[in-house]
């Protein structure tokens, strides 16, 4: 990070253009694609590109975490620069889910309110509404839902098929049983630590896109 903000204050990096909205989670994840410019139904592309190029700050550390794939916050001494963190993954739907999460952390707890299990519901709902916006899903999700059906909706939103399932409960597309039962069927087939249909792992540009406009390319490490 202080690398980061060593090299951005040395170059015109853009300035952070994240909204703050506290409330509804699905209300702030629509604002969120507004801000950004993204269209209010359509797949997202590259998300981590997309939050740099918005002056969010993406680092990524070269190691695994147990149960922490990512984490946030707003940084910086006036507290004005939207950070998020990730760790070392295989699994580029799970990445995707994770920034998400995070960019709600974001969005809606500049001043955290709340027990901390409410504060990531809270970020969970607006992910799944960020990345599957309801009247694309209703429109996508057509009974009858199964693996398969899934699996095409996966490799064009680039999100994992327990997301999906989550989300067509969320909606109220399945019932509590059709989702238990789809989420039995992940774990019979061991999907559940390891899903057919690879995502790309998206990966933190910024810092070396810096370090390559001030120092070469290749960089010039003893610089």
């Amino acid at each position: 990070y202080e690398l980061m903000a060593s090299m951005a204050a040395q170059t015109e990096y853009p300035a952070p253009r994240l909204p703050r909205l506290a409330g509804d989670p699905v209300a702030a994840a629509a604002g969120t694609r507004q801000a950004l410019g993204l269209a209010p139904d359509q797949p997202i592309g590259p998300l981590i590109r997309t939050l740099e190029h918005h002056g969010v700050w993406v680092l990524a550390l070269p190691v695994s975490l147990p149960r922490r794939d990512a984490c946030s916050a707003w940084a910086g001494g006036d507290g004005a620069t939207p950070v998020i963190v990730v760790t070392a993954t295989v699994a580029g739907d799970r990445r995707r889910f994770s920034v998400a999460h995070e960019l709600g952390h974001l969005v809606l707890h500049h001043t955290p309110e709340g027990a901390p299990h409410a504060l990531e519901r809270q970020a969970d709902a607006f992910a799944e509404a960020f990345l599957l916006p309801e009247a694309a899903m209703r429109e996508a999700l057509v009974p009858p839902i199964t693996l398969t059906t899934l699996a095409d909706l996966k490799a064009r939103w680039g999100v994992s098929l327990q997301a999906l399932i989550r989300r067509a409960l969320t909606l109220e597309i399945i019932s509590p049983s059709q989702y238990r039962s789809l989420s039995a069927q992940l774990g019979g087939r061991g999907w559940r630590t390891q899903e057919p249909i690879a995502v790309p792992v998206e990966r933190p540009r910024a810092l070396r896109q810096l370090a390559e406009l001030l120092y070469g390319r290749p960089i010039r490490y003893a610089q």
